[in-house]
C-alpha cells in the first residue's frame, strides 16, 4: 500500500498532483454511495483484508500521523468532500472547484485582514495619537 503510494524509497516524493488522483483513485474505490460512507480495507486483499478506520488508513498510508479524524490534511479532506457529494460521477471537474474554494477564502480573509488592521488603526490612534487642542480635539 506505502509504495503504491509513495513509490520506492529511492524515488522523489509524487507531487500534489499525483497525489490527488492517488487519493482521488482511493476514495472512489472506498466509498459506498447507498451507505454515504466510506470503507478502507488494509492487508492482502486474499489473506488477511480488513475492514480499518479512516485514521489507520492515514497512518498506514504514511500521509498522517495524528490519532485524530480532524488532523487529516486537507488535500484528503477536500477530495473526500468532493467523492462524497458525487461530483466525481457528475464529471465536475476538481480543479475548478478548488479554484473556486480557494477565490472565496482569499476574500474573506483579505476582508478579515482589513477590518482587523482598521481596528488595531483606530485602537492606536485613540490611545496613543495626539489630539488637537479644542472641543473636538477632546476623547
Amino acid at each position: 500500500m506505502v509504495i503504491d503510494f509513495w513509490d520506492d524509497y529511492d524515488c522523489t516524493a509524487p507531487s500534489a498532483e499525483t497525489r490527488r488522483l492517488k487519493i482521488l483513485k482511493i476514495l472512489r474505490s472506498c466509498y459506498r454511495p447507498n451507505e454515504g460512507e466510506f470503507h478502507f480495507f488494509a492487508g492482502c486483499k486474499d489473506l488477511d483484508n480488513r475492514r480499518v478506520c479512516e485514521v489507520a488508513y492515514l497512518i498506514l498510508l504514511g500521509i498522517s500521523n495524528s490519532p485524530w479524524a480532524s488532523k487529516d490534511p486537507g488535500q484528503w479532506k477536500r477530495v473526500k468532500k468532493y467523492v462524497k457529494e458525487g461530483k466525481d460521477l457528475s464529471d465536475i471537474k476538481y480543479t475548478s472547484i478548488v479554484h473556486e474554494e480557494d477565490a472565496l477564502l482569499k476574500v474573506e480573509n483579505k476582508s478579515n485582514k482589513f477590518q482587523s488592521a482598521c481596528t488595531f488603526i483606530q485602537y492606536f490612534a485613540k490611545e496613543f495619537g495626539d489630539t488637537i487642542p479644542g472641543a473636538e480635539g477632546k476623547r
